[in-house]
């Protein structure tokens, strides 16, 4: 007796079909990927935005608290962006300082720092559309506002998107608390 086996049909090699199905899957593989790194590189820029911010925050926190006598005058509160193009007189313990710190006021002292925060390095050069703002909420507590534009994940708006930081701070203790 002879049995004829008939097997199944084999194929030796991939249809078109099938390298077109793996190419797509690939394709919308590599375009998530490509999504995945747009949104990273967007959040480390603004994670280094806000780092920026934080440095300057810092960095006035630390002059106010130098400059006592101007605190207490309000020298430092700020509700307008600064003028940048008008340099107040450099009173500060820098190398090269025209003006000696001795022979600076309280004012000019926070003139300077105010100045040197926002303009010399600070918050319009470091934070794209940078500005701050340093309002009092009471007689002895200060907050700092420091706003900036963020990247988004669609530049193609007309809207622009900021982020803010804002630390509240008192530079020294009432002895009447």
């Amino acid at each position: 007796m002879n049995i004829k086996f008939q097997g199944w049909r084999y194929n030796k090699g991939t249809t078109q079909l099938e390298v077109l199905i793996a190419a797509v899957i690939l394709g919308i593989g590599l375009l998530g990927i490509a999504a995945l790194q747009m949104t990273s590189l967007q959040g480390s820029a603004n994670a280094e935005y806000r780092g920026r911010a934080s440095d300057q925050a810092w960095s006035l926190m630390d002059r106010m608290r130098a400059n006592l006598p101007g605190v207490v005058s309000s020298d430092y509160l700020s509700t307008t962006a600064a003028n940048c193009d008008n340099q107040p007189t450099a009173c500060a313990m820098t190398p090269g300082a025209t003006t000696a710190i001795g022979t600076c006021s309280a004012a000019q002292v926070a003139a300077w720092d105010l100045w040197e925060i926002r303009c010399s390095n600070g918050v319009q050069d470091a934070l794209p559309g940078g500005t701050m703002l340093v309002t009092s909420t009471t007689s002895t507590t200060y907050q700092i506002e420091i706003n900036w534009l963020t990247r988004t994940d669609d530049d193609s708006d007309d809207e622009a998107y900021s982020d803010k930081m804002t630390v509240n701070f008192m530079p020294w203790t009432d002895p009447t608390l």
